[in-house]
């Protein structure tokens, strides 16, 4: 996966733990904490 974004230098990977292809169902709370940390940047 990481070289789709190989062209893309400020691209930033974050494996969030126990989700899979849904994350946003799996893991909500971190989810949501991640894209705030990312909007906030």
């Amino acid at each position: 996966m990481r070289i789709s974004y190989a062209g893309v230098p400020q691209a930033r990977i974050v494996k969030i733990e126990e989700s899979y292809h849904f994350i946003m169902i799996d893991q909500p709370d971190r989810f949501m904490a991640e894209v705030r940390t990312f909007l906030a940047e």
